[in-house]
C-alpha cells in the first residue's frame, strides 16, 4: 500500500482544497497542509502552485498525481484478489439452517470471535424441520450439511451423533390467546391444574424428569406427550391447548402467547455434528471449545 501522505495528496487533487479533502478525510485542514508540506519537502519538489481562490498543480504535481493514481489503482487491484484468493483458501462449514432451528445462536457467536475463525468461512444451508425425528435431527448431518444449531437434549441423537452444548434456555409455556391465563406476565403450576399440557417426547431427560415431577405434584394437569419432535405446525395442532416451549421458539406460536413460569427447567442448546466428524469438523469444534466460555 502507498503512504497515507500520497494518498492524502491524492485527495487534495481530487477536491480541489485543503479544506474540502480535509472533510473528505476527516481530519483538519492544517493536519492536510502538514502533511503536503512534508512531501514536498520529502521529494524537494513543488507540487502546488497556492493562491488565494485554493490549489493548481504544478507540471511536476500533475505528473505525480497521475503516476501514483495508478499505482494506488493497482495495489488496490492486487490487494481485492489477494483477499479473494484468502476467501478461497477458506475452510467452509455449511451449517444447517430452518424456520425452528435457524443459525443465530453460531452467527452470533461467529461475530464475536471472528478474528480467531479467520481461517473458516460459514455458509449458510437450508434443511427441512419435517425431518426431525427421535432419532435424528437431520439426514442431512454428514452429507449436504456439516452441522446444526438448536436444542440438544435428545437422548437418542446423543448415541448417533456430537453434541457441542453452547448454552441453556428456560421453558416456557405458550398459552392460547382465548385462554384468560393469557392475560398473566408468569405462570405457576398450580394455574395448570384442570388444563392439558402438551410436551415433547420423553425422549428428551429434561421432559422426561419433568413430566414425572408435575404428575405427582400436580396430578390435575392432564400432560401429552407428541410422539416425535415439534414441527412448525405443532402450535396450530394444539391451537387448543397448553404447549411445553421454550425461548427460542417465543415466535412460532401465532395461537399462543408465550409466558414465563416460576420454576428453573432449562434445555441445553448447542452444535450437533457427525458422531465421527470429519477433520474439518473436528477440528472446528476443537478450536470452539478453546475459545469459547466452558458452559455449566
Amino acid at each position: 500500500m502507498i503512504s497515507q501522505e500520497y494518498l492524502t495528496f491524492l485527495q487534495v487533487v481530487q477536491s480541489g482544497s485543503f479544506a474540502k479533502a480535509a472533510q473528505k478525510l476527516f481530519i483538519s485542514p492544517v493536519s492536510v497542509m502538514k502533511q503536503m508540506n512534508n512531501l514536498e519537502e520529502k521529494l524537494n519538489l513543488k507540487l502546488f502552485i497556492r493562491t488565494n481562490r485554493g490549489i493548481k498543480l504544478t507540471k511536476t504535481g500533475r505528473f505525480l498525481y497521475e503516476k501514483t493514481y495508478k499505482i494506488n489503482e493497482i495495489t488496490n487491484s492486487v490487494i481485492n484478489e489477494a483477499k479473494a484468493i484468502s476467501e478461497q483458501e477458506k475452510i467452509i462449514i455449511d451449517l444447517g439452517a430452518s424456520f425452528m432451528r435457524p443459525a443465530d445462536p453460531l452467527v452470533n457467536i461467529w461475530r464475536q470471535v471472528n478474528d480467531k475463525l479467520r481461517e473458516y468461512k460459514l455458509r449458510i444451508v437450508p434443511f427441512n424441520d419435517q425431518d426431525v425425528t427421535i432419532k435424528s435431527p437431520s439426514p442431512d448431518i454428514g452429507t449436504k450439511i456439516d452441522c446444526i444449531v438448536g436444542p440438544c437434549d435428545a437422548s437418542q441423537w446423543s448415541k448417533y451423533y456430537g453434541i457441542y452444548v453452547l448454552g441453556y434456555e428456560r421453558f416456557k409455556i405458550a398459552v392460547p390467546l382465548k385462554s384468560k391465563l393469557a392475560k398473566k406476565d408468569k405462570l405457576t403450576l398450580s394455574d395448570l391444574d384442570g388444563e392439558t399440557l402438551v410436551m415433547p417426547p420423553l425422549d428428551s431427560s429434561v421432559v422426561e424428569r419433568m413430566s414425572q415431577e408435575m404428575r405427582v405434584s400436580h396430578p390435575a394437569i392432564n400432560i401429552i406427550n407428541t410422539k416425535n419432535y415439534y414441527s412448525p405446525n405443532t402450535f396450530n395442532d394444539y391451537a387448543d391447548n397448553f404447549v411445553l416451549t421454550r425461548e427460542s421458539f417465543e415466535n412460532l406460536a401465532p395461537t399462543h402467547r408465550v409466558i414465563e413460569v416460576d420454576w428453573e427447567y432449562k434445555s441445553p442448546y448447542g452444535i450437533i455434528f457427525e458422531k465421527n466428524p470429519s477433520e474439518k469438523m473436528n477440528n472446528f469444534v476443537g478450536l470452539l471449545k478453546q475459545i469459547l466460555p466452558k458452559t455449566v
